[in-house]
């Protein structure tokens, strides 16, 4: 034992003299080192991993730091700094982003040599997560994809938050009672522009030839549900049939046998708000209101309906604004309001439907002649009807004598036709208003058949071909569009700004904001 005491003080006086005679020589020491107990890292998406560095300063261990050029990285529990080896911990943390990427590690000495080494790191998706059938409440983690094994149902008196990132997948097959998510709680979707929410089908089955086909069963928000939020939320290719065990079959929103809707909100006293949304690729309605207080802005609903459906149509005891939507291709009506058939007869329907831009709309449907198309209110509602850009759809905005035409106020909308016929229809023949004579008509842009194009950035309006907006053998997706106006077009300036719209609706302890009217006519003005 002695012997090897001895040996270890020998080896030590020995480097010890050798640092000395190296800097009385005045001879540089070597740069510092730093090796890491991983030379690359394979990650999930958002995912963290720990590493161990170690680092041999022959000048004395002053300082470590890295960084990476995608995700987050953090250096702690540091030891060994003033003397020649030290340690430290590293946690990388993945981004949603993924990829091959890398982390950088600097270490320093006491004569600021500094030495460098890398570590690659590769992130790629999360595996997919099961959902069994059956009650879900709490919350869901980001950036996940979750496969529902049956529908899922939201217990009345519960919350689900769904945050950003999220994929629900329901392996629907158009069958009657195919799997639906049912909402007898509270629902809240806090996606964002960067990772939205998506309740589809599995990917292979996201085809252009099952846009009409309603392979699932949609949202279905019953009477007991008393707030839902949808946040950069998608909901697409709905309309399967209801069956006897689907939970908004048991709460009597659907008879067995119909088709269900995109989105169904049920509760007359509740709220709804959506906002950078997207609904597309229903049997029936894009979405369908039975009453409460709603804010629906900022969305997108394209090819909602087959031979017939709305993109958005709001029953009895709604009360809200509807804004800066765009609805492309609707079967029938882009929105329909009225006050009849709702969840209850009061309140009265009274909604602001202002700033939206609705595009070939009305060709599919094949029950009524006098519907199709844009905006329709009936039966008793009222609203205001202001800004909007209605742009090669059947009709124009239709009024029904039987609507609250007294307390009606629509004017300063904007109608392009490709054609004689669309033209003709502008101010329909089967609405109250059939010509500019009443309310504030006067102030509309419209024309003859190709007047006052509204000049979009990239959205061809001439050469519209109603046939094909007809069809349902060919269906076929949108595609890459922009509808922000270019200088020059007939809409700028020529909306109405200063009515009296609605204030904000307060749902889960957020304040969401009513968007102000613009003067600008359509959702989107320049760039």
């Amino acid at each position: 034992m002695k012997t090897k005491l001895k040996l270890s003080a020998f080896c030590i006086a020995v480097g010890m003299a050798i640092l000395v005679s190296c800097k009385s020589d005045d001879s540089p020491l070597p740069a510092p080192q730093v090796t890491s107990s991983k030379s690359s890292i394979a990650i999930a998406a958002d995912a963290s991993d720990t590493l161990t560095l170690t680092i041999v300063a022959p000048a004395k261990f002053a300082s470590v730091s890295a960084t990476a050029d995608n995700g987050s990285v953090v250096v702690d529990e540091i030891t060994g700094t003033n003397t020649f080896t030290g340690t430290a911990r590293l946690i990388y943390t993945a981004t949603d982003d993924l990829g091959n990427f890398t982390i950088t590690v600097t270490v320093a000495d006491g004569e600021k040599k500094t030495g460098i080494t890398s570590i690659g790191v590769a992130v790629s998706a999360k595996a997919p997560v099961t959902l069994a059938a059956g009650d879900i409440s709490g919350s869901l983690e980001r950036n996940t994809t979750y496969i529902a094994e049956g529908s899922l149902v939201v217990p009345q008196d519960q919350s689900l938050t769904i945050p950003e990132g999220v994929t629900i997948i329901f392996d629907g097959d158009g069958s009657q009672g195919s799997a639906e998510f049912t909402v007898n709680g509270n629902l809240y979707c806090k996606g964002t522009k960067e990772l939205p929410i998506y309740f589809t089908l599995p990917e292979a089955k996201r085809v252009a030839s099952n846009i009409y086909a309603g392979l699932w069963g949609g949202v279905q928000a019953t009477t007991t549900c008393a707030e839902m939020v949808l946040q950069y939320t998608n909901i697409n290719y709905c309309g399967a049939p209801a069956g006897a065990s689907n939970g908004s079959v048991l709460a009597g929103a659907y008879a067995e046998g119909t088709s269900r809707y995109g989105l169904l909100f049920s509760n007359n006293s509740g709220k709804l708000v959506m906002q950078n949304s997207k609904i597309a690729y229903t049997k029936d309605d894009g979405m369908r209101v039975l009453g409460g207080t709603i804010l629906i802005s900022n969305n997108f609903f394209e090819s909602c309906g087959s031979t017939g459906g709305e993109s958005v149509n709001i029953k009895s005891g709604t009360t809200g604004d509807v804004a800066y939507n765009v609805l492309y291709s609707s079967a029938t009506n882009g929105f329909k309001i009225s006050n009849v058939s709702g969840s209850s007869p009061t309140p009265q329907t009274n909604i602001n439907v202002y700033n939206n831009t609705v595009l070939n709309g009305g060709y599919r449907q094949t029950a009524t002649s006098a519907h199709g198309g844009s905006i329709n209110m009936e039966k008793g509602a009222r609203g205001q009807i202001y800004n909007n850009m209605v742009v090669n759809c059947k009709f124009g905005t239709r009024i029904t004598t039987d609507s609250d035409t007294v307390n009606i106020k629509v004017g300063y909308n904007l109608y392009y036709g490709d054609d004689d016929v669309i033209a003709g229809q502008f101010y329909p023949t089967a609405s109250w208003i059939n010509s500019k004579g009443k309310k504030e008509v006067s102030k509309d842009v419209s024309g003859s058949a190709g007047d006052n194009d509204p000049k979009f950035v990239n959205f061809t309006v001439t050469n519209f071909v109603s046939s094909d907006a007809a069809s349902t053998s060919n269906p076929a997706f949108l595609g890459t569009y922009d509808l922000h106006l270019q200088s020059g077009s007939p809409a700028i300036g020529k909306g109405k700004s200063g009515f009296t719209v609605g204030t904000s609706i307060i749902a889960g302890g957020i304040t969401y904001n009513v968007p102000a009217p613009s003067t600008y006519i359509g959702a989107f003005g320049t760039n």
